[in-house]
């Protein structure tokens, strides 16, 4: 074993923990390969079964660079032709790129419909909906994309995400852009209300767990292409019974992971000691959040400090002192 530092070195310590063999003739074998995975994903999705809060954002769980998208300002180049109680379309002018997934709106009606259809440098497009508008071959329009695929493998989302352009930035001037909760935002921000500029808020539309791709749609649309950045933590590559796999989980405390193995596998075989490693693998994943506060205690300027309310910087407290039958 060398210090654990890769999956073999766990799985054969937490087999010999568990009173296993590990020549590669233990029944748990697999097992203990399975439950690394279950364990291993459970501390970078923020839980686990140790009953122990484990959500802060380690430097160690994040990518290290962020994941961009390119937000799109609307199209309104030329003009579209539509007809009443049909799906087809066309733009008189082709867009390079596919508008696939856009939301059209065409002047002088007020229903919003999507691009169901439509193919990159082609006219034609259809409709997610017959158009129940009139019929009009030279119709004004405006065309959003409102919809985003983030990158796949992504298992959560840890911060706001980031603009970096000129804008007025929210009160406290950092320009991020915050989730908001899909009821909430889709009452704040129907089709109705699709306003230009930098986007302050975001929420999730779908969260596929077969292509793990999170959809997410903004509150407002640029005027011009900007740059959004998103800090986010992926799903792993599975870890085999190997010498060359090595967990995310740091060095030093990837003995939660031992622990978690070996009481997993004591439970299944009714083994009395299974809450004794129980304890340890939580005690062991309490310190992984001890250690990075310690860290930061040490290298941030403001963690953990209390600071007075601004409002209140320059109040005094006057103590006014009673008298009382004469006596103060």
């Amino acid at each position: 074993m060398a210090n654990l530092t890769t999956s073999t070195d766990i799985i054969n310590s937490a087999l010999r923990r568990a009173g296993e063999v590990t020549d590669g003739s233990s029944e748990f074998e697999a097992t203990a390969t399975e439950l690394l995975n279950e364990i291993h994903l459970d501390a970078l999705a923020a839980s686990n079964k140790f009953d122990f809060n484990y959500g802060d954002t380690y430097p160690w769980a994040k990518e290290k660079n962020p994941g961009v998208l390119t937000l799109e300002p609307k199209l309104i180049t030329g003009t579209v032709s539509v007809a009443n109680g049909s799906t087809s379309a066309s733009f008189s002018s082709a867009p390079a790129a596919t508008k696939a997934d856009w939301v059209l709106k065409v002047t002088g009606d007020d229903t919003f419909y999507r691009v169901d259809t439509h193919t990159a440098a082609a006219t034609a497009f259809t409709l997610d909906a017959n158009y129940l508008g009139t019929t009009d071959t030279e119709a004004g329009y405006e065309l959003f994309k409102v919809w985003y695929d983030l990158e796949s493998s992504i298992l959560r989302l840890v911060s706001p995400m980031l603009v970096y352009v000129g804008q007025a930035f929210e009160s406290n001037g950092s320009g991020e852009v915050a989730e908001l909760d899909f009821t909430a935002f889709k009452r704040e921000w129907s089709f109705r209300r699709i306003l230009t500029g930098v986007p302050t808020r975001f929420t999730r539309i779908a969260d596929n767990t077969n292509t793990q791709v999170i959809t997410v749609r903004f509150n407002k649309v640029p005027n011009n292409q900007i740059r959004l950045e998103y800090d986010r933590i992926k799903f792993p590559t599975d870890l085999t019974d190997s010498a060359s796999d090595i967990p995310k989980l740091p060095r030093e405390y990837r003995q939660a992971l031992v622990y978690g193995i070996a009481y997993l596998i004591l439970l299944e075989k009714n083994d009395n000691r299974a809450q004794n490693f129980f304890q340890l693998a939580q005690a062991s994943f309490k310190a992984s959040s001890i250690g990075r506060k310690k860290e930061l205690g040490q290298t941030s300027r403001n963690f953990g400090r209390v600071f007075g309310r601004p409002d209140m910087g320059n109040s005094r407290r006057r103590i006014f002192i009673a008298e009382v039958d004469g006596e103060s």
